[in-house]
């Protein structure tokens, strides 16, 4: 509750997905009308999103039509406005806040195999693992800025740089570009200076990846469930390593493409 809190404060709001009844505004036993009140203490799975936008610690647990056991609730919007109980079983546990959103032409390149993002993760039972991508230069230019996901709070990086990348033992010739430490989980763009690249031109991205409390700590796309059928694994060429040394297809290893974006600008 305390870190929804800072974030509304920081950022503006915070999306959530919950359980919303089908027939909320007609017959639901979570619903109170009168109030605007919305409180699901059952198990089943969320099927709607919304955005809190600011919370009340006072307000009632009497104004739901189910009483939570605690008072307190956020303030939330759809299409409309209403009150969630802090209580409430889906609410927060499935949430984002965007914290930086830059123009969609902020770079002249993007490079990237994982089209649908995020659905699953890798590692090896150990809170660092590495992950690459390789890809071929679309014009003359230079490398800007790398994006990933930090699976946990607390995690550190290095990001790594390979020119002309001919063979996977390549990946153990790379320079270091950029190391840090991430607070939150979350989707993180990091810039990684201006590394030359020309037309045409294989190279590749190395991060090595340490999240706390994690054992698969590196996130991919891969066909998670018929939802995600979809996926294109054909589209990358990727490698993990538990070490930064031993290397192996991400493709033919774990059936699926490293989540890692990288952007360029072209020469002038």
């Amino acid at each position: 509750i305390n870190k929804i809190k800072k974030l509304i404060l920081g950022y503006g709001a915070v999306q959530s997905a919950i359980y919303l009844h089908p027939d909320i505004r007609g017959d639901c036993e979570y619903y109170n009308d009168e109030t605007c009140a919305y409180y699901f203490p059952g198990s089943r799975k969320c099927n709607h999103d919304i955005i809190i936008t600011g919370w009340d610690d006072t307000y009632s647990r009497e104004n739901f039509e189910i009483m939570p056991e605690h008072d307190g609730a956020y303030i939330c919007v759809n299409s409309w406005g209403f009150y969630i109980s802090y209580d409430d079983r889906n609410i927060g546990e499935f949430s984002a806040a965007y914290t930086l959103l830059e123009p969609a032409d902020n770079y002249d390149r993007i490079y990237q195999s994982d089209l649908l993002g995020w659905t699953g993760s890798i590692g090896y039972s150990d809170p660092l693992a590495w992950f690459s991508n390789v890809y071929t230069a679309d014009g003359d230019g230079s490398v800007k800025a790398a994006a990933f996901y930090a699976m946990q709070d607390h995690t550190w990086y290095d990001i790594w740089f390979v020119n002309d990348f001919t063979g996977v033992s390549d990946l153990n010739d790379r320079m270091l570009v950029r190391s840090g430490y991430i607070e939150s989980m979350g989707y993180h763009t990091v810039d990684i200076g201006d590394l030359p690249i020309e037309d045409g031109e294989k190279f590749a991205v190395i991060v090595s990846i340490r999240s706390e409390g994690s054992l698969h700590p590196a996130a991919m796309e891969y066909k998670a469930n018929d939802i995600t059928g979809n996926v294109d694994i054909s589209d990358g060429e990727g490698y993990m390593s538990p070490d930064g040394k031993q290397w192996t297809s991400m493709e033919t290893e774990a059936g699926g493409n490293a989540c890692l974006k990288v952007f360029a600008d072209l020469a002038p």
